[in-house]
């Protein structure tokens, strides 16, 4: 709960926050800002698609308390708002070189490179708790094990005998930093020596075997590299500033009156 102050803070900017967006609007009917039928369907099938189904998504709006019209308006309102912001702000944002060298220079650990580790995996499956069944697949998977050392390929085991997705690749995880695997292989592969096989191990899931493939130390990103991602971040920065500034020049040409 907020304190009688808090709420009256919060309001103030509530309304602050209504007057820029009026004042935007105001400005896209001046400039004969339109948002046609194709645009606003384009960018609500964009927002749909960073959920992980439509019926979460309606689930949103509920939660919101809108309705699909609702959201829509919403939506064309945000759109005429961004193309005052693309025709009146954004042909004036420049980002030089200077720039990009030093926003690189003072930001140089968001441009390290973490070390990536490739591995292969087999599991063999195995019910938690059965003893039985736990016994059965530890045997299993130990005489994989000694297969490949007389010589047969991970690839070929991992392809005939592996009870997971990645059976059909053998096996190959991919390449991954530390943090972006299952921790009990993560924790194996940045220990090991390319081209080793780990012992067997056992997990949740089951038994598993896992072999290093590659391994990339951690690096520094090249400014020539990073420059595309450094002018995102600057030209949205510059964007947002001078976004301000804009709407503060409106405000001062403008007739306000606030009842509170």
């Amino acid at each position: 709960p907020l304190t009688a102050e808090e709420e009256k803070i919060t309001a103030k900017k509530l309304i602050e926050n209504e007057i820029e967006r009026a004042l935007l609007l105001q400005k896209g009917n001046e400039i004969n800002a339109l948002v046609s039928d194709e645009a606003l369907d384009k960018k609500l099938r964009k927002v749909k698609s960073s959920f992980k189904s439509d019926s979460i998504f309606e689930h949103e709006l509920k939660n919101r308390k809108l309705t699909l019209d609702q959201y829509k308006k919403e939506l064309k309102i945000d759109l005429l708002m961004q193309q005052v912001i693309d025709r009146e702000i954004e042909p004036n944002i420049k980002v030089s070189e200077k720039d990009i060298h030093l926003f690189y220079e003072k930001n140089k650990e968001k441009f390290y490179v973490d070390k990536k580790a490739r591995a292969s995996v087999i599991l063999i499956k195995a019910k938690r708790g059965d003893t039985k069944s736990e016994k059965s697949a530890q045997q299993k998977i130990e005489s994989i094990l000694e297969k490949i050392k007389n010589g047969s390929t991970f690839n070929e085991m991992a392809t005939k005998y592996s009870q997971d997705s990645l059976a059909p690749k053998g096996g190959d995880l991919g390449y991954f930093t530390k943090n972006q695997i299952f921790g009990a292989f993560s924790v194996r592969a940045f220990d090991m020596k390319v081209n080793e096989v780990s012992p067997v191990f056992k997990t949740g899931l089951g038994f598993h075997i896992l072999k290093l493939t590659d391994l990339k130390e951690g690096k520094m990103m090249p400014l020539d590299r990073a420059k595309t991602r450094i002018k995102k971040i600057l030209r949205k920065n510059k964007v947002g500033n001078a976004t301000r500034n804009y709407v503060e020049k409106l405000k001062q040409k403008s007739k306000i009156k606030m009842y509170f």
